[in-house]
């Protein structure tokens, strides 16, 4: 949803996905100082709340189009890692293969970003359809057991790139991660709950 919002308020529809993936290529260097928090209709996992608003932090008058798409494409990988923590605090699970699939894997500037934000390899996979493999999964999970699970994936995936990990920007990424994405996001949090209270108290 943000990249598409992105591509439709700032290139006017201009851009094609094939053109912005070779944009993004020709024009990445390492992590961006920008932060984007991609709650444009809200949150989801972990907080649930459609009083999050999104945010670009960290504009200047050198700041252009493409290092605003990093930094969308940044902010989404940022959140990920958000949510891949929170499973962590409560089932204290840590997960011993990240797959990607789906448009966006299509974006190999895009799985390294994620690689070295999560700091976990990403493993591409020729499915198309993550939406109909993440419901079978659930159901196989919810109606029958985690071996079954793995079984389907066992049998479902097939590897076409890994993208590792990038020791030098891992490390950039995380410093930027825990000194800023968090207290921002902790703050657009503590708004979200501020500005949720005063809606309902209009109503």
């Amino acid at each position: 949803m943000a990249v598409e919002w992105f591509i439709t308020e700032f290139w006017q529809n201009q851009l094609s996905y094939k053109e912005m993936n070779k944009c993004l290529a020709e024009n990445y260097i390492g992590p961006s100082n920008i932060l984007f928090f991609p709650f444009l209709s809200g949150i989801g996992t972990p907080e649930f709340s459609d009083t999050y608003k999104g945010a670009f932090l960290g504009l200047t008058r050198e700041t252009t189009q493409v290092k605003l798409l990093q930094s969308v494409f940044e902010g989404i990988s940022y959140q990920e890692k958000i949510v891949l923590q929170s499973v962590y605090d409560s089932e204290h699970l840590i997960p011993s293969y990240i797959y990607a699939l789906g448009g966006g894997s299509k974006n190999p500037t895009w799985m390294q970003i994620k690689a070295d934000i999560l700091n976990h390899s990403i493993y591409v996979t020729e499915l198309e359809q993550a939406t109909c493999f993440g419901a079978v999964a659930l159901h196989l999970y919810m109606n029958y057991d985690i071996d079954r699970v793995q079984q389907f994936i066992q049998l479902s995936r097939k590897e076409v790139k890994r993208f590792n990990p990038n020791k030098t920007f891992t490390d950039i990424y995380k410093d930027i991660y825990e000194s800023s994405y968090k207290s921002y996001y902790q703050l657009i949090g503590k708004q979200a709950t501020i500005g949720g209270k005063n809606e309902n108290d209009e109503r």
